[in-house]
């Protein structure tokens, strides 16, 4: 039978679409079909495989352990391993053995870290053993990496645990309402205190003074004195001596004794 050659243009091509609109089909009978993809994807997409960017895995989880989050409540979990990440909107980086619920918690290089459920807005920087009551809230934890552990038990505080001490190096500290010392309260250096300041809780010097050394009644208020034990102080340009429980009182000294 004689053979016919099939031209180009005696062939009718088919329409190409996609729900995206992103895939861009070029047809020509003369050269054939091009097929180009643009930047801007919109639409779903699922991978069975592993996404991945430069070479690089995109969102990776760790290779070890099991982990779960939700990401359809806009939780995230990056590295790290046996890690349960639920509620809303929670996110952790590098975090081991640890349950975040709660909403808009966020844990960052921990191991053995709990939010509870009704905890909202806390940060663990770094640490491990750390439990977030449901409580507390837009708080704030940095700790060790020890054995011992830390509770974040109440709201809008900044809590920091760590067995060695805590240094803080270069520049001033400031404490815009006030420090308190839980345990002896002892300072090592020397103490300046800057402005008119007054000492106003029971402060003991151990020196031996004992003031006043006189008896019998004071003229203005015909009663026995307040006795002060301990030391004067000085705070600042005053000098400080208690007048009675938990009471101080002060006068302004100068510079140069006359």
């Amino acid at each position: 039978m004689p053979f016919n050659k099939i031209q180009p243009e005696q062939i009718q091509m088919p329409t190409f679409f996609g729900p995206s609109g992103d895939f861009h089909i070029g047809q020509s009978t003369s050269t054939g079909v091009s097929f180009v993809l643009s930047r801007n994807l919109t639409g779903n997409f699922n991978f069975s495989g592993i996404l991945k960017n430069r070479g690089k895995q995109v969102f990776a989880t760790a290779s070890t352990g099991d982990n779960s989050f939700n990401t359809d409540s806009g939780c995230v979990l990056l590295a790290g391993h046996n890690s349960q990440i639920i509620g809303f909107n929670n996110i952790a980086l590098a975090v081991n053995t640890s349950t975040i619920s709660g909403i808009q918690n966020v844990a960052i290089n921990g191991d053995s870290i709990n939010f509870r459920t009704g905890s909202e807005r806390n940060t663990a920087i770094a640490g491990n053993l750390i439990t977030f009551n449901k409580e507390a809230t837009g708080s704030v934890a940095l700790k060790d990496q020890t054995a011992s552990s830390l509770t974040v038990a109440d709201p809008n505080r900044f809590y920091a645990k760590f067995s060695e001490g805590h240094y803080f190096e270069g520049g001033d500290n400031y404490f815009d309402s006030h420090a308190s010392f839980s345990q002896s309260g002892i300072f090592s250096g020397n103490l300046d205190v800057i402005g008119t300041s007054v000492f106003r809780k029971l402060v003991t010097f151990q020196t031996g003074f004992k003031l006043p050394t006189w008896t019998g009644l004071n003229p203005e208020t015909q009663t026995a004195p307040n006795t002060a034990t301990g030391a004067l102080a000085i705070s600042g340009s005053n000098l400080v001596v208690q007048t009675g429980t938990n009471l101080w009182g002060y006068i302004g000294i100068g510079t140069t004794p006359s």
